[in-house]
C-alpha cells in the first residue's frame, strides 16, 4: 500500500478505520476541447478510475452524479480497466458516490465542476468488512491523502492583495478571520509586539523544538513549531508545519491550525480548500463549517458563506457564535443576504434575552422592509431595537438604527437624539458622525453638518491607517495553483 502511494505521489498513508475510506480524491484540470451547450455555455467532463487498496482496478463500479435539486442523476460504469466517464455535464456542484459489490459505497458531498473544463476524480475503495451478526453495516466513510491543488509559494506585502466588494465588507471579513482563528484551541496571535526577553524565549522554544524534531517528528511537534513560527513572525514556515502536521496526524485541530493560518494571510481560496477536506473527515466540527463559512466569505462567494455558516448553527442551534458571524455579514452587506434572516429568527427564539439576537433581527427585518410601507413591520422593527437597548443601552449599533428608523420617517430630532446616544454609548463609532451630518443638512443646520463631516473623515482616516498597519503586520501568502496553466478551457 505504502509503495503504491508513493508511486502515485500521495505522501503519507491515510489512518485507516473500520468502514470505508477513499484514500484518494485527486481532482486534476486539463484544458480540453469543450463541448458546448446550445446556448454556447461550456460543458464539462468527469472522469476518473476506481481501485481497490491494492492498486488494482474495480470494473462494474456504478459512479453516480448527483445535482441538488436534481430529478435524475447522471451515472457511469467503469471498464475493465477501472475507468469511467461522464461526458457533457452542466457546471455546478454535486454530490458523488461509488458504489460496488463487496465494497463499501463512498460518497463525496461536494464536488465542484467549473464551465469548459475536464476533470479527474480517482478513488481508491475498501472492501466491505465483514460485520458481526446483527451487528450494524459499517459506516461510510471519506478521508483525503492527496496532495494539495496549491503551493504556498512566498509572502508578498497586502497592499497589491487588492479588494472586493465595500469597504465594509472588507472590514467585516478581517473581523471574522480574527475571529475564527481564536475557536483554534490555542490561538495564536501574529505580529511582532513581544518584548525582548519573550522573543529570546521563543527563540529558544524554537531551537528546542526543531532540535528534537531533527530526530523524531511528531505531529503535535510540527504545529508546535507552526505556533512558535507564526509568532516570531515567520508565517510561510508555519503553514508548511501545520499542512506537515496534517500530513502526519489528519485531526481536526490540526486541518483547523493549517486552514486558518491560510485564511489570516488572505489565502482564502486554499483555506477553502482545506476546511472542506476538513469538514468531510470531520463533519461534526462546528469550527471546521464555521472556517469553511468565513473563508467563502473572504473570497467574495457569500451565498456559500451563508450556507456553511447555517450548517455551524444547525449542528447546536443553542450556540451563539455562528449566528453572530452570520448577524456581522448581513450587517456589512448593502442588500439582505438570502437565508441569513431565518437563522438570525432562530437566534431570537432560542436567545430572546440577548442583546444582539435582538438587534441583528431587527436589522435583518428592517433591510427586507426598505422601500416598503409595511407600517406593522416598521414598528416590530422599532420593537426589537427598543428591546436590544432594554438589554444592553451600550450597544451603539442598535441606537444607530433607531436613528435609522426615525429619519425613514423625516423625524429629524428623534434622529439625531439617537445618533448622539449611539455616540455617548460607543465613542468609537464613526457611522453617527456621517448619520448627523445627513440629518443636521436635513434640518437646515449646514455648520453642525459640516462639524460632523470633519469629525468622520478624520476618523476614517485614522482607521483607515491603523488598518493598513495590521494589514501590513500580517503578510499575504503568494499561492500557485497546480496544473492552473491547464486547468483552463480555451477562450
Amino acid at each position: 500500500m505504502r509503495e503504491w502511494q508513493k508511486r502515485n505521489g500521495l505522501g503519507m498513508p491515510a489512518r485507516r478505520s473500520r468502514g470505508v475510506l477513499v484514500l484518494a480524491a485527486i481532482l486534476l484540470g486539463g484544458a480540453w476541447a469543450a463541448a458546448q451547450t446550445p446556448s454556447g455555455h461550456a460543458l464539462t467532463e468527469l472522469q476518473g478510475t476506481l481501485r481497490d487498496s491494492q492498486s488494482l482496478p474495480i470494473a462494474g463500479a456504478t459512479l453516480i452524479l448527483q445535482a441538488a435539486g436534481a430529478a435524475k442523476p447522471l451515472t457511469a460504469e467503469t471498464d475493465n480497466q477501472g475507468a469511467y466517464a461522464i461526458p457533457a455535464v452542466a457546471a455546478g456542484t454535486y454530490s458523488v458516490r461509488a458504489e460496488k459489490s463487496g465494497f463499501a459505497a463512498a460518497a463525496i458531498p461536494n464536488v465542484t465542476l467549473a464551465a469548459g473544463e475536464r476533470k479527474r476524480l480517482d478513488l481508491v475503495l475498501e472492501p466491505s468488512p465483514p460485520a458481526a451478526h446483527g451487528a450494524p453495516a459499517a459506516s461510510e466513510g471519506i478521508h483525503f491523502s492527496d496532495q494539495p491543488q496549491f503551493t504556498v509559494a512566498g509572502l508578498t506585502n497586502w497592499t497589491y492583495a487588492g479588494g472586493y466588494g465595500s469597504d465594509s465588507r472588507l472590514q467585516a471579513s478581517e473581523s471574522l478571520t480574527q475571529e475564527t482563528r481564536t475557536l483554534g484551541a490555542g490561538p495564536v496571535q501574529p505580529g511582532s509586539a513581544a518584548s525582548a526577553a519573550q522573543l529570546d524565549e521563543l527563540l529558544k522554544e524554537r531551537g528546542n523544538v526543531r532540535a528534537v524534531l531533527a530526530h523524531h517528528e511528531t505531529a503535535e511537534l510540527d504545529q508546535r513549531l507552526g505556533d512558535l513560527d507564526e509568532r516570531l513572525g515567520n508565517p510561510l514556515e508555519a503553514v508548511r508545519e501545520y499542512e506537515r502536521a496534517v500530513r502526519l496526524e489528519p485531526s481536526e485541530r490540526n486541518y483547523f491550525d493549517w486552514g486558518s493560518e491560510l485564511l489570516l494571510h488572505r489565502a482564502s481560496g486554499p483555506a477553502v480548500e482545506v476546511f472542506t477536506q476538513g469538514r468531510l473527515a470531520y463533519p461534526r466540527s462546528m469550527r471546521m463549517l464555521m472556517g469553511l463559512g468565513v473563508a467563502c466569505y473572504a473570497r467574495g462567494d457569500y451565498e456559500q458563506a451563508v450556507r456553511w455558516l447555517s450548517a455551524a448553527a444547525d449542528l447546536d442551534p443553542a450556540d451563539r457564535q455562528p449566528y453572530l458571524f452570520l448577524g456581522k455579514m448581513e450587517s456589512a452587506s448593502p442588500t439582505p443576504l438570502e437565508g441569513v434572516d431565518r437563522q438570525l429568527e432562530r437566534f431570537l427564539r432560542l436567545h430572546p434575552s440577548d442583546a444582539w439576537a435582538n438587534y441583528y433581527a431587527s436589522l435583518s427585518r428592517w433591510k427586507r422592509l426598505r422601500g416598503s410601507q409595511d407600517a406593522a413591520g416598521i414598528e416590530q422593527v422599532k420593537r426589537l431595537a427598543d428591546c436590544a437597548l432594554e438589554l444592553d443601552p451600550r450597544l451603539g449599533e442598535a441606537w444607530i438604527l433607531r436613528g435609522n428608523l426615525a429619519a425613514q420617517a423625516h423625524d429629524w430630532n428623534a434622529a439625531v437624539r439617537a445618533y448622539q446616544q449611539a455616540l455617548q454609548a460607543a465613542p468609537l463609532l464613526e457611522e453617527p458622525h456621517y448619520r448627523l451630518a445627513l440629518a443636521y443638512r436635513r434640518m437646515g443646520w449646514e455648520a453642525d453638518a459640516q462639524r460632523e463631516t470633519g469629525i468622520y473623515e478624520q476618523e476614517s482616516r485614522e482607521r483607515d491607517a491603523q488598518a493598513e498597519g495590521r494589514r501590513e503586520e500580517i503578510q499575504q501568502f503568494v499561492i500557485v495553483w497546480k496544473g492552473e496553466a491547464s486547468s483552463r478551457a480555451p477562450h
